[in-house]
């Protein structure tokens, strides 16, 4: 019996890894488009019509992919993922699909993430919430990214008291990430809502442009314990710019019983034209403390209330250079407006005078950091537009016209090390320092029904040039 028992256990070892790897590759994808049913299997060819349908389809590790379209009332996220099987809802196109609330009185929120972890949410409009366009209760390792959180909040018969911000996240929360988003404009014109009022532990917020919404751009609310924030590379500019609801491009707020904030570092920001100071706290009693505000850009806050910059009132910050000059944002850093591009020009004392953070390797737009001698400060990576030489000769001798498939075919195993893309007059139209990738692929797909030169250096850092028509 002996030998048959140690072959039962053989083949267990055999079969278990089997299993794991086939519980792996069932991660479903799932599709959703307005023309879609329901009934449907939601395939791409038999797509679902409803985003939280095919979320009440959806495990660990599936992904739900959303077609551009308006999809109304509100998405509830209430399952949890894993960290290496995040369940992810992404818009095809980044910000093709909008979540529309339509300033309903029964979708208090867009979304609502409730009792939820390792949740994606990527690429979407969110607007028009009753009160907050995105909620989270009990919130972990949520990622929200690439969306666009405006308009919500503004219905003048809302009940009192807030409830009108672009983000909230409570208490309970902890290790949630947000990346790149751009959020502006929520709030009614007479309360205290905010861009986005964060209360969780080990926090990230990363790339955000958080603008003109009707007091703060971001709070840190102290309700309990607040720590290991990492706050970089943002843009907080324009929020609170009426008498009645002047507010700070970043506030540190301390409840009166449970306000110990620490180990929050804010680096690489530009803070400037909010109606308050730049960076300043509430309510805080001077038990706070490892708050590092270094290499941020802070100018021209305060002109609501008559107050400076800074203020550190009640907490322990270490501060270092500061820059209180104009960022020279592409259209100016005096004035707010919808066209409003908070990329900056040349010249900008943002550019290479940032803090060094290997662990951010992206802008707001996917660019690659750092670009020059050093990370930017801002929500972007400035890019010098730089020409080259494109002679008919050279281009008809060095280059083919290729698929975009084909584009990238140097040799076996040869790795991409950066793309460039310039007209046919030599006039550079972006340039990434990146392997190939999604976000590659998106800026050389945008170039459409264009002629161009790529240049493509390779991992042996040989050059070359291939000419390609998008489309």
């Amino acid at each position: 019996m002996f030998p048959r028992q140690k072959g039962i256990c053989l083949i267990a070892k055999l079969v278990l890894p089997v299993a794991f790897f086939m519980a792996a590759a069932q991660a479903a994808t799932y599709y959703v488009d307005t023309a879609g049913n329901d009934s449907n299997l939601g395939s791409s060819g038999a797509p679902f019509h409803t985003i939280t349908y095919a979320y009440s389809k959806s495990t660990a590790g599936d992904s739900i992919l959303v077609q551009p379209g308006t999809y109304t009332g509100m998405l509830t996220l209430n399952k949890n993922g894993t960290a290496g099987t995040p369940l992810t809802i992404r818009s095809v196109q980044r910000l093709g699909a909008t979540i529309n609330g339509g300033f309903n009185s029964s979708t208090l929120y867009c979304v609502f993430i409730n009792n939820s972890s390792y949740n994606i949410i990527d690429g979407f409009k969110i607007t028009n919430a009753y009160g907050t366009g995105v909620m989270m209760f009990n919130a972990h390792n949520v990622v929200l990214k690439n969306n666009e959180v405006f308009s919500n909040g503004q219905q003048t018969n809302r009940p009192n008291g807030g409830g009108g911000n672009g983000i909230y996240e409570d208490s309970l929360s902890s290790d949630n990430r947000f990346i790149a988003n751009y959020v502006h404009d929520n709030g009614l014109l007479t309360w205290l809502d905010h861009g986005m009022y964060l209360c969780g532990i080990n926090d990230s917020i990363v790339n955000n442009i958080v603008v003109h919404n009707r007091s703060m751009g971001l709070t840190v609310a102290g309700y309990s314990n607040i720590s290991g924030w990492k706050v970089y590379n943002n843009v907080f500019a324009y929020n609170g710019l009426l008498p009645s609801t002047y507010g700070k491009g970043i506030d540190l707020w301390g409840d009166a019983v449970n306000n110990s904030i620490s180990s929050i570092d804010i680096e690489n920001n530009i803070i400037v034209g909010n109606g308050d100071y730049g960076i300043g706290t509430s309510a805080m009693s001077g038990t706070n403390n490892n708050v590092t505000i270094k290499n941020n850009i802070v100018y021209g806050n305060g002109a609501v209330s008559g107050v400076g910059q800074l203020d550190f009132t009640g907490i322990n910050a270490t501060e270092q250079n500061t820059i209180q000059q104009d960022p020279r944002f592409k259209n100016g850093s005096g004035t707010y407006n919808l066209s409003s591009d908070y990329q900056v020009q040349s010249g900008s004392p943002a550019i290479n005078a940032g803090v060094n953070l290997p662990s951010l390797t992206t802008d707001f737009s996917g660019n690659p950091r750092p670009v020059g001698a050093g990370y930017d400060i801002g929500a972007y990576e400035y890019v010098a537009q730089t020409a080259i030489s494109v002679s008919p000769a050279s281009v008809s001798a060095a280059t083919v016209t290729v698929r975009l498939d084909r584009l990238f075919a140097l040799g076996s195993g040869i790795a991409i090390k950066s793309v460039s893309a310039y007209d046919l007059a030599g006039r550079c139209l972006f340039s990434m320092n990146s392997e190939i990738s999604d976000a590659l692929l998106a800026r050389i797909n945008k170039l459409s029904n264009r002629a161009c030169i790529l240049r493509i250096v390779d991992g042996r850092n040989q050059t070359f040039f291939r000419r390609f028509m998008g489309h």
